[in-house]
């Protein structure tokens, strides 16, 4: 039976990194392998111990995650207010569409390199089988995203980016910024209905 909506749990994305095959050399050293720590929704996905700095035109962060395993582009996630304090103006683009993408020097302890791939990520879902099913949505439709609370919030159109059978929970992900703006921290719930 396909219900009008589901509760699923947020995830607030802090700025990090995904590296690209070579990169961890280049910042770290020669036959470096970098240690996973936090396990994510994604299948095998973890933040590892290791942080690096990134530079731009007005500031800095000196402490940024690093996301494995690696992807075939390197690419920077970021707020908009993380944006600001860097001096560059990133798009709102899907992970992995680096189409007018600005570009931060990323420092390691060993060296550094230049990350063209740096975007404000736009919200999304990763959906389970069994949620997927409850709403009747398939990878690439909307749904409305309504958090409950203090700052009563309504998300109009979310893409449901995943539909991952080996998922035993759904995720939404949103940036720091839009996190604080409705009062939701990780973990928290929200509450999914689809788009007609």
């Amino acid at each position: 039976m396909v219900n009008n909506e589901i509760k699923i749990r947020v995830g607030v994305s802090a700025r990090h990194i995904h590296l690209q095959e070579g990169d961890v050399e280049i910042l770290f050293g020669p036959d470096y392998q970098l240690t996973p720590n936090i396990p994510l929704i994604e299948i095998n996905s973890y933040v590892v111990q290791e942080r690096v700095k990134l530079v731009g035109p007005k500031g800095e962060f000196p402490k940024v995650a690093i996301i494995i395993p690696h992807r075939p582009k390197r690419q920077i996630e970021l707020s908009k207010s993380d944006a600001f304090a860097l001096g560059i103006k990133p798009p709102i683009n899907e992970s992995g569409d680096h189409t007018n993408a600005a570009e931060l020097l990323v420092v390691g302890p060993k060296g550094s390199l230049t990350c063209t791939g740096v975007i404000i990520p736009q919200r999304h879902i990763h959906l389970c089988g069994k949620d997927a099913k409850a709403l009747n949505v398939q990878a690439g439709d909307y749904v409305e995203v309504t958090f409950k609370g203090t700052r009563e919030t309504i998300f109009p159109k979310v893409k449901a980016k995943e539909i991952n059978e080996q998922l035993d929970v759904s995720e939404l992900h949103i940036d720091t910024d839009e996190a604080n703006a409705v009062d939701v921290t990780n973990g928290d719930m929200c509450i999914v209905r689809k788009v007609d």
